[in-house]
């Protein structure tokens, strides 16, 4: 997709939130690309960051190694791999909302494998997976190790200054197969809007959405403009935050 220009890329904006979320998502300042830590001194906090495959590829693009290492991450790991515990040290989970990774995050919680989890979701977490990851902490007894749960809005990266890419290599070929069925159209519909979403918050600006009459795009551009209306109605928006949502257990 393509941006119209404005004072701040897509780019920026995106690399801004990252390095937000890396500093346990109090505020920071960018110079240049350079982070610029807050007062709070989160920077000089030592990290381990949990990601998957999806939120490497988002973040390998945008933040070099040396990025990282002045956020304070020490160690960056995927979710899915054998990892040993790592006493005294915070983890930032920067991971796509999906069964398995709720999965995994309880079980490294109810293990102390980290001092504290900061949970960052690339996209909305569904009201079923919110329910899933309350009832493990709570199961488990290890909701204290839980410091913060945010919906971050990234599940796009940002390929030059005002283009960026849903990666979903399959969506056209879903939208456009003759022999797909229904359902699988309309899961390829709600990853396209979900993703959509997350590049307008992360712009935080609401779009004037224009598609082509008929067929997909059209399809696409109605489930998104109720989506983002659906959205506004909340209190608490990424309109009106100009950062990652916290997300709550009272939805």
């Amino acid at each position: 997709g393509k941006m119209a220009p404005a004072a701040m890329s897509i780019r920026q904006k995106q690399i801004d939130a990252l390095l937000r979320m890396l500093n346990l998502n109090e505020k920071t300042t960018a110079s240049s690309g350079k982070a610029v830590q807050a007062a709070s001194g989160s920077g000089d906090v030592y990290k381990v960051l949990i990601l998957d495959s999806f939120t490497r590829d988002v973040i390998t693009p945008l933040l070099r190694l040396n990025d990282l290492r002045k956020a304070g991450i020490t160690l960056y790991l995927l979710i899915d791999s054998e990892r040993q515990n790592v006493p005294d040290v915070p983890a930032i989970y920067f991971c796509k909302p999906a069964s398995d990774n709720v999965k995994r995050a309880v079980q490294d919680l109810a293990t102390a494998t980290y001092d504290l989890a900061h949970l960052n979701f690339c996209s909305p977490l569904p009201d079923a997976l919110m329910q899933d990851l309350a009832q493990g902490l709570t199961k488990n007894r290890c909701m204290g190790r839980l410091a913060k749960l945010y919906d971050q809005n990234l599940a796009f990266v940002s390929l030059e200054r005002d283009l960026f890419s849903l990666m979903l290599p399959k969506s056209y070929v879903a939208l456009n197969d003759p022999q797909a069925k229904d359902a699988e159209i309309e899961k390829a519909i709600a990853e396209i809007i979900d993703h959509l979403f997350c590049v307008i918050a992360t712009w935080g600006s609401v779009p004037v959405i224009r598609c082509q009459r008929g067929g997909a795009a059209e399809h696409v551009a109605r489930a998104l403009d109720a989506y983002i209306r659906k959205h506004l109605d909340q209190r608490q928006n990424a309109f009106t935050q100009n950062r990652g949502s916290p997300a709550s257990f009272n939805r």
